[in-house]
């Protein structure tokens, strides 16, 4: 060890996580760890191990050991490395330039500080692409991975666990590999969505913008408040939503609202999200004009014409965010569950229900059936049922559309189905109001105990628009137009700008994921794609600001 080397280690460590670098200096290095020298003469770390001491690299030519590790992989992507060693197997990743990002967790500063006092490790500490992570808690890791992997620019995600280092620390890499594995599957989800819906969220909410500036308050709801989603056991519940009928708020999803008008059943209120022109099918068996209408910024604005009560509200899409903030201030649902019945419980939430009672929700096909009766699926199917495909054989291929589609008892469900449960589950905890599912034949749904609702939730009022909407459509595009050119890694892309710079590039994202999907990115630079979402979306505005 020379106290020169350490230092020089340190001195670049500080200036990529000069906090990291404090808990290293500040840390005894572990005494568990020795060095030898490999046959190419570079140090190598030797663990105690349960069979004896073990080496970390190759005790011939560890650098020679990394490079072909490196020659087996994909050039571009993002890389997490599951112990850091001497690095020999990170260095080769840094050249050529083709990563867009290296995390690399380890156990602890002791171990990080032992390896400095023996080990060259400047080249990666000065690369700004690199993130270490020592001893990082669950929470930690949840946090830091979204923020450092953005998959429309950071590419395919690449796992490559340091094995003697992993299997020597199992009890410290084994919980992180199921943060890793859960962070990287809601990820995975929000870019697929982002990706196939992107570009057709921001063209809607352009086209809803003039709407949006009538959009008009919404009462409370009552301190009962039913919920009806779609699912085959709503059928079940009719008789009982009538029988409380005049004692509560009754707000349906957009799915569910054809099933209560054929019984009679007029809600308070009505929800849809889903930014796909097939929402309409839910309103074609007749919509009361009178009835309001709660919609997200990014709904069909076939809809919104529909009624002479709609009201916006801003979900969870960088570009509604963006207008609430800087435009007018729309109210905010929890639309992260990905589907309307989780919107709907959020929006009863926030018009302050105290209890929700939620029938139909059964997130699965109890005995093969996907929708109660009256749904938009029956007159659909109808339409199209042929002596060689009967109403009955299109329901069977809508059941199985998904490959993944499983019989679970009586019923049946897919990973995403289950995935919304799981959500809704999640999100009772932050409820307000109690929330109540009414069983069904579907898959149970196990809720929290709410969070309690202290004092009058906020009045359901869109705030008065700060200009009108073409003037501040041009300050956006303007917006956009000033933007600096990115380049480097994704994890900095924000570094440098202005607050609103950062939500303005932001909106870009969604779009940038869509052209990933469309397959524009292929042979172009690493950033490409966002710049690629930039000229879409002035193309976009530029139509609709232009005359005539």
């Amino acid at each position: 060890m020379t106290v020169p080397l350490l230092e020089s280690n340190l001195r670049s460590l500080a200036a990529m996580d000069p906090a990291l670098a404090a808990r290293v200096r500040s840390s005894a290095p572990d005494r568990n760890l020795r060095f030898q020298r490999s046959r190419s003469g570079r140090p190598v770390a030797v663990s105690p191990g349960p069979s004896g001491p073990r080496a970390l690299h190759s005790l011939v030519d560890p650098e020679k050991e990394g490079r072909r590790q490196r020659e087996t992989l994909p050039r571009e992507g993002f890389f997490l490395f599951l112990g850091l060693g001497c690095g020999y197997q990170v260095l080769p990743f840094l050249y050529p330039p083709g990563a867009s990002g290296l995390l690399v967790l380890e156990k602890s500063p002791a171990f990080l500080r032992a390896v400095l006092e023996a080990v060259d490790l400047r080249p990666l500490f000065a690369d700004p692409r690199v993130r270490i992570l020592v001893d990082p808690s669950p929470e930690e890791l949840r946090e830091t991975l979204p923020a450092l992997y953005l998959p429309a620019l950071s590419g395919g995600f690449h796992t490559l666990p340091l094995r003697p280092r992993v299997e020597s620390e199992a009890d410290f890499f084994r919980p992180l590999a199921g943060v890793l594995q859960e962070s990287l599957c809601l990820l995975s989800r929000d870019f697929a969505v982002q990706s196939r819906f992107g570009k057709k969220w921001f063209v809607n909410t352009l086209t809803n913008l003039e709407a949006a500036e009538r959009s008009i308050p919404l009462p409370p709801a009552g301190p009962l408040t039913v919920v009806t989603a779609a699912g085959p056991s709503l059928e079940e519940g009719l008789d009982r939503i009538r029988e409380i009928r005049g004692d509560c708020f009754l707000l349906a999803t957009d799915t569910s609202l054809p099933v209560l008008l054929k019984n009679r059943l007029t809600p308070d209120l009505v929800v849809s999200i889903d930014c796909q022109h097939v929402s309409y099918h839910h309103f074609m068996q007749g919509f009361p004009r009178e009835l309001p209408l709660a919609l997200d910024l990014s709904s069909p604005p076939i809809l919104s014409r529909m009624g002479r009560k709609v009201s916006f509200f801003a979900g969870g899409h960088p570009f509604s965010r963006y207008l609430s903030r800087h435009w007018r201030r729309f109210p905010a649902v929890d639309t992260r569950g990905g589907n309307v019945t989780h919107a709907a419980v959020s929006l009863a939430d926030r018009l302050g229900a105290r209890r929700i009672l939620l029938f139909g929700a059964d997130f699965s096909c109890p005995d093969g059936k996907s929708y109660a009766r009256g749904a938009w699926l029956y007159p659909y199917f109808r339409c199209r049922e042929t002596r060689c495909a009967g109403l009955e054989s299109r329901f069977f291929h809508f059941l199985f559309r998904d490959p993944e589609t499983r019989k679970e008892g009586r019923t049946y469900t897919t990973p995403l189905m289950r995935g919304y449960r799981d959500m809704l589950e999640e999100a009772s905890g932050r409820l307000g109001a109690e929330l109540l599912p009414v069983p069904g034949g579907g898959l149970p749904i196990r809720v929290g105990p709410a969070s309690r609702r202290v004092g009058e939730p906020e009045p359901w009022v869109p705030g008065p628009p700060t200009m009108p909407w073409k003037s501040f459509l041009r300050n956006y595009r303007e917006t956009l137009a000033a933007l600096p050119e990115r380049s480097g890694p994704p994890q900095h892309l924000f570094s440098g700008l202005a607050p609103r710079e950062r939500e303005a590039l932001t909106t870009l994202l969604p779009a940038a994921a869509a052209i990933v999907r469309e397959g524009e990115r292929a042979g172009s630079p690493e950033m490409r794609p966002l710049e690629q979402a930039r000229r879409w979306t002035r193309e976009r505005l530029g139509m609709f600001l232009s005359p005539g």
